[in-house]
């Protein structure tokens, strides 16, 4: 009988971990990954995220076609997402390769709200002419501004 309950046990882990595997495949790696709201404003993409404390900020993600070669980054993001009203939420980050890549930037305002500059964030931005960096950083990714 212990014989019996040990081949179901195994045929049950490898069936769940074909489904497992099988969602993956379906939906792509991101099918695990958590999803936050997003609004694109003067050509800068933004995602609001939450503290443990419950308190939102906003990072910068990437950008549209809408971005002037000037960026200004702003102390904060105020709009709507999904029926909900976000106002003076403070832009606090710049993600991973953020703006990677993009040669039409040539100068860039990072404001005080800002703590972190992701990794590639500015990689290959090869117009980026000047950059001006706000006081409240504290991380700089690796090739943040190659």
């Amino acid at each position: 009988m212990k014989e019996v309950k040990f081949r179901c046990g195994k045929l049950i882990t490898a069936a769940l971990s074909a489904l497992v595997l099988s969602v993956l495949f379906i939906f792509g790696q991101n099918a695990l990954a958590a999803t936050y709201p997003e609004d694109t404003v003067g050509g800068i993409t933004y995602s609001i995220r939450q503290y443990n404390s419950g308190e939102y900020y906003a990072t910068v993600i990437g950008y549209t076609d809408e971005l002037p070669a000037d960026v200004v980054i702003p102390e904060s993001y105020s709009g709507e997402i999904n029926s909900v009203t976000y106002t003076d939420v403070p832009v606090a980050s710049i993600a991973e390769s953020a703006f990677s890549g993009n040669t039409a930037i040539t100068s860039v305002v990072i404001p005080s709200s800002v703590t972190s500059i992701g990794n590639n964030a500015f990689y290959k931005c090869t117009g980026l002419a000047g950059i001006e960096l706000g006081t409240g950083i504290t991380t700089i990714g690796s090739r943040a501004f190659s």
